[in-house]
């Protein structure tokens, strides 16, 4: 393709695709020493725990530098690191798209190995419960190239390989309705736009020529969505 080759882009289209986040971690019990106290994973999954390659790439995990493995590079699924180690600390993960014209996702997640609250790290009957924690994310790619559009579109979550997982993380999994996270972006953005309506007609009213007053964000929809923007890519914002 020439210099002057424009890649063909679905002009003022979103495409959203969702996935899940997070760690797990078991503790050792009388497996554990002063250095590995915990088994724990770090992943990122689909929903249903599908097969997600037909738009990621690879996804990196990026360790604490002490860590046996520090920087670990899926390229198919799972997407998953599983260690041990005694310490908590952030991760970051970055997610890497098929269309390599797409920004690459960076998330940031801590890695958290005793469950919060706890008076004491001692108790035995709370020790045996692992440490789940996750978190719902919105891919949102603005104007994508008509390529990527069509793998994102022609993709069926219903014929779609699932429990790609480690079946010890998928019974821990927590079940994540689509429709149930949609309804709660909806609620937010329907605030947030009653919110702006408000300030709009104070502004108004406090203009001796309303006519003259532009509304405060013009025709930028974007910005009534609970999302936060990266170079054409957009993640949504956790609640």
């Amino acid at each position: 393709m020439g210099a002057g080759d424009a890649v063909p882009r679905r002009a003022g289209e979103a495409l959203v695709a969702p996935l899940v986040y997070g760690s797990i971690a078991f503790f050792l019990g009388k497996k554990a020493t002063d250095q590995k106290t915990h088994k724990w994973s770090i992943f990122v999954r689909g929903l249903e725990d599908e097969d997600m390659s037909y738009f990621i790439k690879k996804v990196v995990f990026t360790l604490h530098p002490s860590c046996e493995i520090p920087v670990v590079v899926c390229e198919q699924p799972p997407y998953a690191v599983t260690q041990t180690g005694w310490g908590e600390f952030d991760v970051r993960i970055s997610i890497h798209m098929r269309d390599e014209a797409e920004s690459v996702v960076d998330i940031n997640h801590f890695l958290q190995l005793y469950h919060l609250g706890l008076s004491s790290k001692n108790n035995a009957t709370i020790l045996k419960k692992p440490v789940v924690v996750e978190r719902y994310e919105e891919l949102v790619f603005h104007q994508p190239s008509e390529a990527f559009a069509n793998l994102l579109l022609s993709y069926d979550t219903k014929t779609a390989r699932k429990n790609v997982s480690d079946p010890e993380l998928r019974e821990c999994f927590t079940k994540i309705s689509e429709v149930e996270s949609m309804k709660a972006i909806m609620n937010a953005q329907a605030l947030i736009t009653a919110e702006i309506d408000k300030t709009r007609d104070q502004l108004l009213e406090a203009q001796p020529n309303p006519a003259s007053c532009p509304a405060p964000g013009g025709e930028t929809t974007l910005a009534k969505r609970p999302i936060t923007c990266c170079e054409g890519l957009a993640v949504a914002a956790e609640e």
